[in-house]
């Protein structure tokens, strides 16, 4: 099921919402079989996205305090990409670092430790096998 924006949406919706398309298209790196979890969080944070105002006045004062609908849809989110990256095949993960450098080039500075760990080139056992010398 589609998740239809609305003109009249709080903002904070376009950028989870681009975050839930991103990670539903993930998922065709994750085997049948450990989707069921992922689709789970996907499921629960689409719903606040279709509908992120609640209902009675109370409820909506209350989340405006709080920021709870918020909060909860960008815990599922995460949750639902902790979920994708450890269970994607290698493509996936592969896709998942890409993303992860992308997002520290543009929220971290260069010197960051964290970012300098994710620019570092990654060993694999097939990369590791090329490098050794051959007698």
């Amino acid at each position: 099921m589609a998740v239809q924006s609305s003109s009249r949406g709080p903002l904070w919706t376009q950028e989870a919402l681009a975050r839930y398309v991103q990670l539903d298209g993930r998922l065709e790196f994750v085997a049948d079989d450990r989707r069921d979890r992922i689709v789970e969080l996907l499921g629960r944070a689409r719903e606040l996205l279709e509908h992120p105002r609640p209902a009675s006045l109370f409820a909506r004062l209350s989340n405006w305090w709080t920021g709870d609908r918020i909060e909860r849809t960008w815990v599922w989110l995460q949750e639902a990409e902790v979920e994708i990256v450890a269970s994607s095949n290698a493509d996936g993960r592969a896709l998942a670092l890409r993303i992860a450098r992308q997002r520290a080039e543009r929220a971290l500075p260069k010197d960051d430790e964290r970012r300098k760990a994710l620019e570092a080139p990654v060993v694999t056992a097939k990369s590791h096998e090329k490098e050794k010398p051959h007698s």
